[in-house]
């Protein structure tokens, strides 16, 4: 079977690199998956295989519906990790099961911090409307252009 491709998450792709290589990213290489997070809670997520410059980035329905701002947060949130999955990866390995909880705790709050206070200095994804999509009815707002994307965080006040 073959798998459905989501023309509205696959569009981030040229915005997600824009960022990427302002945020000093440039020798990685990203991927949109066509699956929402497997945290019903999240409104994206990363996968990046421990020493590669490679990054799978899943987008949730919710984030799809998000305002522009939201959005780029959310996507500054997800390319953080880039920077500092290495050092988290490295040092989980370290430390004893009943720890890595705390330590993925803290490192969501740093990198949380981290993207609420950089997001603003990159560009705001741009949305416009587009013919209609068979399998996405009238019509849907995508983003035509590069941009940024936030992550929405139950860690910070709005």
């Amino acid at each position: 079977m073959q798998k459905v491709i989501d023309p509205r998450r696959q569009a981030w792709l040229p915005y997600i690199r824009q960022i990427a290589d302002l945020y000093g990213l440039k020798d990685w290489l990203f991927d949109v998956d066509n699956d929402s997070p497997t945290d019903k809670n999240a409104n994206a997520s990363v996968f990046i295989p421990l020493g590669r410059r490679y990054c799978w980035i899943r987008l949730a329905q919710e984030f799809l519906d998000e305002t522009p701002e939201e959005q780029r947060l959310c996507i500054v949130h997800e390319l953080t990790h880039c920077h500092i999955n290495m050092l988290y990866g490295m040092s989980k390995d370290f430390m004893g099961e009943d720890k890595r909880g705390i330590l993925t705790t803290l490192m969501e709050l740093g990198v949380d911090s981290i993207s609420v206070a950089i997001a603003k200095f990159f560009p705001l994804p741009i949305n416009q409307k587009r013919d209609a999509h068979p399998d996405l009815g009238e019509t849907s707002n995508f983003p035509l252009k590069p941009a940024i994307i936030p992550c929405k965080s139950k860690l910070r006040k709005k």
